[in-house]
């Protein structure tokens, strides 16, 4: 028994033991502390803090960081890091969660991030709104810290926000503008014809409204018909093929929506629609221009007709490409004139003109879908558009030895003659008008973009219809701040700049009216 009794006295010995010594581990400090030196700071053992917490040297240089903190997670009323010269980082804060009232981290002249902030979700008493200031640190840059705060529905109080090497806001920080760790996914996708992958398809990233999104230039396809967005911010987006020229598609724009660290699929399946080849030689296309510009015969194509063929000339090849052969050809002035004379061109006249000449025949060819550009024309596979690629670049290479093959080619695809192999290479296609976006069917009014804002903010609009638009910013009294637009607009999407440098922190609203149409939002500035 005796024996029994020694047992269980060294067991409740050892527990208790074990208590106080998790008590000595996790202390709560009561009331308020400063720490004035890296020695104070490392020999800090508290999980809590129930008054002021105040961080700021005592003597220059020697604070340099706060991993002494490593178990702090909680300030009762206000934390302040201020006028630290050789703190870098803030990383020992990463046990954080709560501040009571105020956490303000201001005058750190080494400070670059405060990643050290990621588990911090609440600077809130429960009873008034809470105060996050960061104010006059030189060189801080990254604001990835607050990532958590700001995340609905954590954020609710003042942030103030000015002084330092990069300003960042909430809606920066939640979508992208200024933490490297904001949620994003990946856009990707296929371009496919008859299930084959189609290369050098042309594919836009827009917003939710149809206007391209800052920062992803266009994308082609690679050689299997696939195209990829990476780091894109969460959201709702839309994908856009620019069609190419002989092409239809399952779908112009098609809508996605991106969720963090996965993958949005948009695929696009075209339809060839040529699937006869009719090209017409150059004395078909001289004769319907002599018609229209000395009034004699009769012609096949319509006035028209050749008038969007040219405009087609100008939207899919001066545009969309290299060459600048026609540039003047398609301006609106004297347009069947000038292609009536390259057309005409005599049999004493330089190789240049004649190759000129059939490179004009095949263009008018391809625009007027007499023959499609992926039409093969060659004997090892070699499409139209491949040799109205490399004839004008045989032309455009100031080589006059060029000049004939470059006219025997196209003069071999415009009689719907076929090429021996080995001659032509791999060339490009030719697209749809890059610049037309999606048909515009309600009227919108969206929300101002960063939101908080300081100082200025982007506010986007759509209109169905022609009208009177006025755009208008009002305190919130009612007072009318400024006029953004006022003006009659085409159907169409649009965006203005507001730039609130000279007025005061506080909520404004802004109101869009256009035919029967009113809208209004609010916006916040925060200086």
């Amino acid at each position: 028994m005796k024996h029994h009794k020694l047992f269980f006295t060294l067991l409740l010995g050892f527990l208790l033991s074990i208590l106080m010594l998790t008590e000595s581990n996790a202390q709560i400090f009561s009331g308020n502390l400063t720490l004035g030196n890296q020695a104070e700071v490392d020999a800090f053992n508290y999980t809590e803090v129930t008054g002021n917490l105040l961080i700021q040297e005592s003597v220059a240089g020697n604070i340099t960081n706060l991993n002494g903190l490593s178990s702090l997670t909680s300030v009762g009323e206000n934390f302040r890091i201020e006028n630290n010269t050789a703190l870098t980082n803030i990383d020992g804060l990463f046990s954080l969660t709560t501040v009571g009232t105020a956490l303000i981290i201001s005058d750190n002249d080494a400070l670059t991030n405060i990643d050290g902030l990621s588990s911090l979700t609440s600077v809130n008493t429960g009873i008034i709104w809470g105060v996050l200031a960061i104010l006059n640190n030189a060189a801080l840059t990254e604001f990835c810290g607050l990532y958590t705060l700001f995340s609905p529905p954590n954020w609710l109080g003042l942030y103030l926000v000015a002084g330092n090497a990069f300003n960042a806001f909430p809606q920066d920080i939640i979508n992208g503008g200024a933490c490297i760790i904001i949620p994003q996914g990946t856009i990707s996708g296929s371009v496919t014809v008859n299930s084959i992958g189609l290369e050098n398809a042309l594919v836009k990233l827009l917003d939710e409204i149809g206007l391209p999104v800052d920062d992803f230039d266009d994308v082609n396809t690679d050689a299997n018909g696939e195209y990829s967005f990476v780091d894109v911010p969460v959201g709702d987006y839309q994908v856009m093929i620019v069609v190419p020229l002989g092409y239809a598609s399952d779908g112009d724009q098609k809508t996605t929506t991106v969720i963090a660290n996965e993958n949005s699929t948009v695929d696009f399946d075209l339809t060839e629609i040529v699937v006869v080849n009719a090209a017409r030689s150059k004395g078909y296309w001289k004769h319907q221009f002599d018609v229209y510009v000395k009034g004699r015969g009769h012609a096949q194509e319509s006035e028209q007709d050749l008038i969007d063929y040219i405009d087609e000339v100008d939207e899919r090849y001066n545009s969309l490409s290299l060459f600048n052969l026609f540039d003047g050809m398609t301006d609106g002035e004297d347009d069947f004139e000038e292609w009536q004379d390259v057309l005409s061109v005599k049999g004493n006249e330089g190789m240049v003109a004649k190759a000129t000449a059939q490179l004009a025949a095949l263009l008018l060819n391809i625009m007027s879908l007499k023959i499609a550009q992926y039409e093969i024309v060659t004997v090892d596979g070699k499409t139209a558009g491949d040799v109205l690629i490399f004839t004008s670049e045989l032309i455009e290479d100031g080589d006059d030895t060029n000049d004939e093959l470059a006219k025997d080619l196209a003069e071999s695809v415009n009689n719907q003659q076929t090429i021996a192999a080995g001659i032509v290479p791999e060339g490009n296609i030719l697209f749809k008008t890059g610049t037309e976006l999606g048909e515009v069917i309600t009227y919108e009014l969206y929300n101002s973009y960063p939101n908080p804002f300081n100082p200025a903010t982007t506010i986007k609009y759509q209109t169905p219809n022609v009208g009177f638009v006025t755009l208008k910013v009002y305190d919130v009294l009612g007072n009318e701040v400024t006029t953004l637009v006022n003006e009659r607009k085409e159907e169409g999407r649009y965006q203005i700049t507001f730039d609130a440098s000279a007025l005061s922190s506080g909520v404004y609203i802004y109101q869009m009216r256009i035919n029967d149409f009113i809208d209004t939002k609010k916006m916040i500035l925060m200086k």
